[in-house]
């Protein structure tokens, strides 16, 4: 049988085929390799058993007797079809070359976490769960106090040069605290996730009967309401009137410019 000769290593990986197909056009076409990622690697004709190789922080694989090549973003059947002719060319006068996932690895490669999370670095994709952009920043115990949670990026690389990349902006603010899970993202291995912090877009100022009267800024990840500014300045005081809450605005940059005041029944 075909299989036998090919070894038990990879028994589980292939599919029984008819004696004469060539085993190579098995190999899985749909997944794309990503940093981290284990494989199991064999050239059928050398008689070695399996190699296990990892897809190392550059992208590259290290390929015995002939060295690195690139393997970031290709299927198994592409990366095989790649290293055949480059082993042919000096080493070997056919090669069959035989590469599949590691399916006994608990983990699918990483992601990289940055900016205003309360953890932040490396992170495991797990093998056997779709791993989202939700899902990260939960294991990284949340956001950091002043993240910009409406604008969460991530970049991911499309390609070898530097500038072969493409940047998501994500709205987790929608997605974590308004429940559309619709707009989450799934992650890829070698994803860069970035929480950045809020811009301010001025101040405003809270007096009277609160716990913390004085400045409050008004960010530019979230929409700054009454009810916010007021839990912001650590909440109405003991005695507080709740029922008669006054907003009281400039109308023009003068300092001289009459200011506009209304009354509310309650914080909104």
């Amino acid at each position: 049988m075909l299989l036998s000769l090919l070894g038990t290593s990879f028994q589980n990986a292939l599919p029984s085929s008819p004696v004469g197909l060539d085993p190579m056009s098995l190999l899985d076409n749909k997944t794309p390799l990503g940093l981290g990622d284990q494989i199991n690697y064999r050239v059928v004709e050398d008689g070695d058993d399996t190699v296990k190789l990892n897809v190392m922080e550059s992208g590259d694989i290290n390929v015995p007797y002939f060295g690195r090549v690139k393997a970031i973003g290709k299927t198994c059947q592409q990366l095989a079809m790649e290293i055949k002719p480059l082993l042919e060319k000096n080493l070997y006068h056919r090669a069959t070359v035989l590469i599949s996932i590691d399916q006994t690895r608990k983990v699918r490669g990483k992601i990289y976490l940055s900016g205003a999370l309360n953890q932040i670095g490396p992170m495991d994709i797990p093998m056997d769960e779709t791993f989202t952009l939700s899902k990260a920043i939960l294991r990284a115990g949340g956001f950091a106090q002043g993240a910009d949670r409406s604008n969460v990026r991530v970049e991911r690389k499309t390609g070898e040069k530097p500038e072969d990349k493409q940047t998501f902006t994500m709205d987790m603010f929608k997605v974590m605290e308004g429940g559309e899970s619709n707009l989450d993202m799934e992650l890829e291995p070698g994803d860069l996730v970035t929480a950045p912090l809020m811009g301010s877009l001025g101040r405003v100022y809270v007096v009277g009967a609160v716990g913390r009267a004085g400045p409050i800024d008004i960010t530019s990840g979230e929409k700054l309401t009454v009810s916010r500014a007021i839990l912001a300045a650590g909440g109405f005081a003991p005695f507080a009137n709740e029922g008669r809450v006054k907003v009281i605005r400039r109308l023009g940059d003068d300092p001289k410019t009459p200011r506009n005041s209304t009354s509310m029944s309650g914080p909104s």
